[in-house]
């Protein structure tokens, strides 16, 4: 009898995809407001100071620091005796306002020599979009329209631009208030989008610079972008640049120049990706390229600057990896929900229960010549070739293929069938210890847990979980299964074992979805309780935060109300390159496209990393200090100032992370009876353990082991290197 064609559920559309994979001390920490003298002080010497201060968490090591509230501003700090042997007394209220009068001038004069910088730049980049903009054009095919949407307006004429819309402005004013429209203008002069200006001519100025300071900013900023390959053209004839004007451009002679020669490179400063040293050569001036096979296009890497000068990308690069510990975080969330109470509870959601069924339903595996019947938790699972024993740092470097565009599907197939991910591939980007350790604390010290916990030498300080215990079903339940898996093995028929499979799957999601809640809390109780759960000597129930994941790696983290594995794949300069290169050549999965390099690479300078580069230009120094705006301005004293503000900014990320950690041990502390740190004659140590669980006695406390071993983490791949 012809059995009949039913909907195909998931597990059987999946299964025809052929999957066959190949086996191929206390701290009081307030939240009041930060006295701004901290970053700059009183004076150069106090500055530097300061900055020295702040720079130490990486020197030392963390010593223990209560953090106390902030005093009245009428506290006296300090008392002495004049010559005329009249006392005084320093206030700190009044100390608290000369640090910030101090800090405004500074900050003043550090905002005078970047817009200037800011318009000598844009100079710079406008003269060079005119040179680009012609090679461009120099290089197009016959017919082909001249461009000239690439050349920036001159600084003269983005003036002339923002002086018209505040002339229209003042008209419009004069139109809407015939009298009394003079006030309603000057309040326009005085706004934030005028920059506080009392004269017209201050608010031309703060709008004209409000306009170029992106574009004059442009060799901070990295790009991989697809350009026509007519730019490896060689030219075929001499070139003469017209200027805007319509006029020839001269040399110093007075002559019209030839901008290009016969037979020169059009653009002479491109260099292909494939060349040994194209990653490797700091020196280089220009843009790295790849030309796309059996196209007429060339991807670009290069900074958004059009002076071949600063259109490399190669420090910005360099400077990102030897300075952050990188990484990629491969974070799996299983279903459900854990709340550390004096009885720690596991909860599940209808939701979370449809999932958590899926963990234990079966799978047809179609093959070429064999039908195989599988647990999908073995499939994704398995120590050997399982789906999730990859990790997302794995497909930073796969190039598309069926191969891989198939793995990379199944993969994501998986991670929205079996946990609550959403990020793709289980990974929100590569990221650095330095700047987002703080923002999920627990994950990121579980990445530190060998270290911390020192688990080469005591091997059992973490707890030990086999993720196979905590999804298993209970043996009645099983038993049923084994039934109907012995009839499979009876069948040959497809749909057959498709409609046994599908029995299977239906008594587990009966099972698992429709149980009473106490039929349901007992299972739990019974996984996750069981494995996750201690009773320690006073009856007392225990979790860790995070736990061993027995033979595929990692850790498993209660926290944040979350049940996740994660582990942390280090990167090296090496790989980043590789990564780049292949997202040059187009290569790389959709999968895993930028993993928010670029973001991250063009967030490392910010004004302050830019005033520090324009210090150390002693050409641009030169060329500043001639100006009138700036002739008072001591700029040796003023870059002494800049770097204690740039150490100080750098510091801020550790600083948090360090705060971060004291909270995470005071929260550890306030549990009834916690499991990875102990009180011992007044100290919060490290809970280190022997093979049986026992604790060994030791004097490292809690929160100064964590925080120097973050540091050294810091340290140690600061180099780029694993």
């Amino acid at each position: 009898m012809a059995i009949k064609k039913t909907e195909k559920s998931f597990f059987e559309r999946l299964s025809e995809k052929n999957y066959k994979h190949d086996n191929k001390h206390d701290k009081k920490v307030t939240n009041k407001k930060k006295r701004t003298g901290l970053t700059i002080g009183i004076g150069i010497g106090l500055t530097i100071a300061v900055a020295t201060a702040i720079a130490v968490p990486l020197g030392l090591n963390i010593a223990k620091v209560n953090y106390l509230d902030k005093s009245s501003d009428d506290t006296t700090i300090l008392k002495y005796k004049n010559p005329n042997a009249t006392s005084k007394n320093v206030i700190l209220g009044d100390l608290d306002n000369q640090l910030q009068a101090n800090t405004n001038t500074i900050t003043s004069k550090l905002n005078q020599v970047y817009k200037q910088t800011i318009f000598e730049w844009y100079n710079e980049e406008q003269a060079a979009s005119e040179q680009f903009q012609f090679r461009v054009n120099a290089s197009l095919n016959t017919g082909d329209s001249q461009k000239t949407n690439i050349a920036l307006k001159t600084l003269e004429q983005i003036r002339k631009d923002q002086k018209a819309k505040l002339e229209d402005q003042k008209l419009n004013y004069q139109k809407i208030y015939k009298t009394g429209w003079e006030q309603k203008f000057n309040e326009l002069l005085l706004s934030d989008s005028y920059g506080n200006s009392k004269t017209e001519a201050e608010a031309i100025e703060h709008a004209t610079f409000q306009v170029v300071e992106k574009e004059a900013t442009r060799r901070f900023r990295v790009k991989i972008q697809k350009r026509d390959n007519t730019m490896l053209k060689t030219a075929t004839k001499d070139y003469k640049q017209i200027s805007s004007g319509g006029l020839g451009v001269v040399n110093s002679n007075g002559e019209q120049a030839v901008t290009i020669k016969n037979g020169e490179a059009i653009f002479p400063y491109l260099k292909s990706i494939d060349e040994s040293n194209a990653f490797t050569d700091l020196t280089f001036e220009g843009m790295l390229y790849y030309e796309i096979p059996n196209t007429n296009k060339i991807v670009t890497f290069s900074t958004e600057s059009f002076i071949p000068k600063y259109m490399s990308p190669l420090n910005l690069v360099n400077e990102y990896v030897t300075n952050n510990n990188l990484g990629i975080n491969t974070n799996i969330i299983f279903p459900g929900e854990f709340k550390n109470t004096a009885n720690p509870e596991f909860s599940f959601s209808e939701a979370d229960k449809k999932t958590l069924a899926n963990l234990f339903k079966y799978q047809m595996l179609v093959g070429e010549n064999e039908v195989e019947v599988k647990p999908v938790f073995e499939i994704a699972f398995n120590q050997t070739n399982g789906v999730f024993k990859k990790q997302a740092s794995e497909f930073m470097t796969l190039t598309k293929s069926s191969d891989s565009e198939k793995e990379v599907s199944q993969y994501q197939t998986y991670l929205n069938l079996l946990t609550k991910t959403k990020d793709s591939l289980a990974t929100s980007g590569i990221s650095s210890f330095k700047n987002d350790f703080a923002s999920e604390i627990s994950l990121n010290l579980a990445t530190l847990a060998s270290e911390i916990f020192d688990l080469n030498v005591y091997p059992k300080s973490l707890p030990i979980v086999n993720l196979a215990s905590l999804f298993k079903l209970p043996q009645n339940i099983q038993d049923q299964v084994n039934v109907i898996l012995e009839q499979i093995k009876g069948l040959s028929d497809k749909n057959a074992i498709v409609i046994k499979v599908n029995e299977i799957n239906n008594l587990i999601n009966d099972f698992i979805v429709n149980s009473s809640e106490r039929q349901f809390q007992d299972f739990i109780n019974s996984r996750f309780n069981y494995n996750l759960v201690f009773e320690n000597a006073t009856k007392h129930k225990q979790t860790s935060f995070a736990y061993q994941v027995e033979n595929l790696g990692g850790f498993l983290v209660l926290a944040d109300s979350k049940i996740q594995w994660v582990r942390r794949t280090k990167l090296d300069d090496t790989q980043i390159n590789n990564f780049i290169k292949n997202q040059i050549k187009e290569i790389s999965l959709n999968e895993v496209a930028d993993l928010k390099l670029i973001t991250n690479l063009n967030a490392i300078n910010s004004k302050n990393v830019i005033l520090a580069s324009i210090f150390k230009d002693s050409k641009l120094v030169e060329k500043l200090q001639e100006k009138t705006e700036l002739k008072d301005i001591d700029f040796k004293e003023l870059e002494k100032q800049n770097l204690a503000i740039v150490k100080g900014n750098s510091n801020v990320q550790i600083i948090d992370s360090l705060v971060a950690i004291n909270k995470w041990v005071d929260a550890q502390k306030k549990l009834r009876d916690p499991y990875n740190i102990h009180i011992q004659n007044g100290q919060t140590l490290i809970s280190y353990r022997d093979n049986e669980g026992n604790l060994i006695n030791s004097n490292n406390e809690a929160e100064t082991t964590i925080s120097n071993i973050y540091q050294n983490a810091l340290k140690q791949v600061a180099k780029g290197r694993n």
